[in-house]
Parts: C-alpha cells; structure tokens; sequence
C-alpha cells in the first residue's frame, strides 16, 4: 500500500512540475541535464529524479508519469543536439493546449453543469415523485445517494477541467478543520444547512485573503519578469529585491516559480543568450496571468448557474412534499385502496422525509460550491467561498416554497 500511495505521489508532482520545469529548461542558460542536476541540488522540484546513468524508461516503472518521461527525452535530445529548439516546440505546445483549454471553457462548463443537474436536479425531483406514492420509506435513501452521486461525479469534473498549471494554490488547512467545524455547529443546531453556514461564515474571512495573497504573487512575479528586462548587467539590481535567495523561496509557485527560478539562474549565470530569455520569460508569465484572469472570468457564471441549480433543486423538492402533504390531509387512508393503489405517505413519514431532505439540500449545497472552487480557482480548499450565498439561496428557496405555495395554490 506505501508502494504505490508513494508512486501516486510521485506521478502527480511530476506530472504537475512538466509546463513549470518545461519553461525553466528552455530559458536556463545551463545545458538542459546540468538545469535538472542544479535544481536537484536546491531541492526546489521534487519530482527530479538522479538523471545520471540511468536510462529514462527505468523512471516509468518508478512511476514518474509520461508527460514527465517526454519532457526528460526532450531535454535529454537538446543536450545531445547543443539546441533549445526543441524544448521551446515543447513549451509553445503545452501554452496552446492552454490556450486550447480556455477557449474551450464556456462548452466544458455548460455540458458539466448539465450533466450535474442530471443528478442533483432531474433525476432526484422524478424519483422522488414516483417513490412517494409507492414507498415514501426509501425516498430519504434515494435522494441522499443521489446527492452522493452529484458530489463525487461534481469533484471529479473540477478536477480533469481545468489545466494544472491554472491552478490557484491554497492551504489544506481548511480542509482539515471544515469538518470540526461543521459538527460543532450542527451539535448547536441540529440543521446541516445553518451547519453549513456556519461553517462558511468563520472560514471565508481567512481564505478570502489567502485567495487575494495568492493572486498577488502571480502579479508579484510578471512584475519582477518585468523589471529583470530592464537591465541585463546587474539582473538583482534591477529586481530591486534585498536577497536574491527571495527567488528560490516557496513564496511563489507553479509556473510563477519557474519564472523567478529562471531569473535566479540567468542573473548567476548570464550567458549569450541572456536577453532574448528574459524577454521569453516575461512573456510566458504575462500569457500566464492573462490566462488566469481569462479563466476566472469565464467561470465567474459557474457561481450563477450553482445558485440558480441550487435554489431549483430546493423548489422542486419543497414543492412535492407541499403537494404530498396536501394529498395526505384531505384523502382518508381508509378510502385511498377503494379509489387507488397509490399509498399516500403519514404525517409522520412526511415529517421524517422533511428532515432528510434538508440533509440532501445541505449536500447539494456543498456539491455546488466545491465544483464552483474547482473551476473558478482550481482548488477545492476555496468552497467556503462560494458556500455562503449558495447554502443561504437554497434555505431560502426551500422554506419560502414550503410557506407559500399552499398559500398561492389556496390551499
């Protein structure tokens, strides 16, 4: 079990460290294996491997992943060669398929939003119509896997849409206390969507200003590309930094990282081809950013779409159990077999039903604001976020559905 919980680790920081080492290699002015050897030694990418003596298919069956493999056999050929080339065809690739990616998005996000609703909308309010009438004892059951279903397949769509490198990085510590959290206010309250607000009110402040921090080192590192094309005698001088160590720090990261890993070494360094990699390197940074703002702009109506989904699956569910409810007060059990085979559920069967249904609306709620996270900062740790209006518009829907429509119906 270590065996491969290591491999899996190990393929998925080689796997995100390709477009980073990729950008870093093409703009070194150290050979492409002398790059990879003096990164190692600083301990900044992990998933560098000893790459001395060893054959590069041996590294798959250690479980590096192929796009890693691929970006060894490119350096290795530009070693071999004395020309960057190839490894600018490489880094010129994974930006359009970035590219690609984003123009792409608005599809990707329509069709994901529409296979979600599938199960937290559609498929929950037929079930739940049908089943009601024939064994409201399962309904509860149904609905709750229903929703189990759309938080995973939800999770899952986050994670394969949107490109690594695009990716906001984030603290894990919320995840951790997210659960604390949530039973302490639950244990309070004894409701799991308060419980979820709750839980969103005390740990937005926090990752509202985390997400702002982050989103300022992408800036803070196209503005040092900025000013290192300013001077190509005195790179750090230039930077206007105190301790040119402040690069390799672990204040930056993904591409940005590369970005200032590569002035580090063009500043120690120079070479021939010193002026024309720094103009490279401000470039891939300002595409980057730029592909960022676009992708957060882009998924900005994801956060619409949650809401309005949200609040419709809140309706229509409040809108069966009103009907129900009506049906179960007005039709004497006693009469229903000789008029029908339909069995109308009690009030206390509808009362239990209620309470479960508030569990599926709370699990709606948070599949809703992690596939918002996902998509608009690539990040799950960030659904408190989104959690906090979303959780908000779905009890409200619930309840005012549950307190008018008996009133419009004249019920």
């Amino acid at each position: 079990m270590s065996s491969f919980i290591g491999k899996l680790r190990t393929w998925m920081e080689s796997y995100h460290s390709v477009v980073p080492l990729s950008i870093l290699l093409s703009t070194s002015p150290l050979p492409p294996l002398t790059t990879l050897q003096r990164l190692r030694a600083l301990g900044i990418y992990k998933s560098i491997p000893d790459i001395l003596g060893v054959n590069i298919e041996d590294f798959k069956r250690q479980g590096y992943s192929d796009r890693f493999i691929e970006l060894l056999k490119v350096a290795s050929l530009s070693q071999r060669t004395g020309s960057i080339e190839p490894l600018k065809s490489l880094v010129e690739e994974k930006i359009s398929e970035t590219r690609a990616d984003l123009e792409l998005m608005d599809y990707t996000i329509s069709q994901n939003m529409e296979l979600l609703s599938v199960f937290v909308l559609l498929l929950p309010s037929i079930l739940a119509s049908l089943l009601f009438i024939v064994n409201p004892t399962i309904v509860a059951t149904i609905l709750l896997a229903c929703s189990a279903l759309g938080l995973i397949l939800g999770i899952c769509l986050g994670l394969i849409s949107i490109p690594w490198e695009l990716r906001i990085r984030g603290s894990v510590l919320p995840l951790i206390f997210s659960p604390v959290i949530f039973l302490v206010a639950f244990y309070i309250f004894q409701d799991p969507l308060k419980s979820l607000v709750i839980l969103s009110i005390v740990l937005s402040p926090y990752l509202f200003k985390k997400l702002r921090e982050e989103l300022k080192v992408l800036e803070e590192s196209l503005e040092l590309a900025r000013r290192a094309t300013t001077s190509t005698s005195n790179i750090f001088r230039a930077l206007e930094i105190e301790d040119p160590e402040y690069l390799l720090s672990d204040r930056f990261y993904g591409v940005s990282r590369a970005i200032c890993v590569a002035i580090y070494l063009l500043a120690l360094h120079g070479g021939a081809r010193l002026r024309e990699s720094l103009v490279k390197l401000l470039e891939y940074i300002r595409d980057y950013v730029g592909y960022v703002k676009r992708l957060r702009n882009k998924t900005r109506v994801i956060f619409l779409y949650s809401a309005i989904m949200g609040m419709l699956s809140a309706v229509s569910l409040a809108f069966i159990v009103v009907v129900l409810s009506f049906l179960s007060s007005t039709m004497s059990s006693s009469t229903l077999p000789l008029i029908t085979a339909i069995y109308m559920p009690s009030h206390e069967e509808l009362e239990l039903v209620k309470e479960y249904i508030r569990y599926v609306l709370a699990v709606n709620s948070l599949t809703f604001s992690l596939i918002t996270a996902l998509f608009r900062d690539g990040n799950p740790v960030y659904f408190p976020l989104y959690l906090l209006p979303i959780s908000i518009a779905v009890m409200l829907s619930y309840n005012l559905t549950l307190l008018y429509v008996p009133v419009l119906l004249g019920w």
